[in-house]
């Protein structure tokens, strides 16, 4: 058997073991890439999400309007001869229908 056919079959079994391997084989791989990329999406919205309030404390340390509405918000709170207006949550159905594609769509499934 010469040298080369050797490196051959041992380079063959070395994939064919990789590709079978349940903890560091292509399998595992590709699981962890998609999970990084499922981290991706979640740190840019964390980051988004930093921003927004970022946004929100520098209007609470520098705008007198932007302080009452959230203390009014949060406390529920009105002026005299204001009325505070709750809503109900939406219901699931009602959900559904919001998010409905444009031109319809199957609201059969959740």
């Amino acid at each position: 058997m010469s040298r080369w056919v050797a490196v051959g079959i041992v380079a063959a079994l070395g994939l064919l073991f990789a590709g079978i391997d349940a903890d560091a084989g292509l399998a595992s791989w590709w699981q962890l890439r998609s999970r990084a990329a499922e981290a991706r999406v979640r740190v840019a919205r964390l980051e988004d999400r930093a921003r927004e309030l970022e946004r929100e404390i520098a209007a609470l340390q520098s705008d007198p309007l932007a302080i009452e509405g959230a203390i009014r918000e949060d406390l529920e709170l009105a002026r005299a001869g204001e009325s505070v207006v709750r809503f109900a949550p939406a219901s699931p159905m009602e959900t559904r229908l919001r998010q409905r594609p444009p031109g319809g769509g199957d609201l059969s499934s959740p």
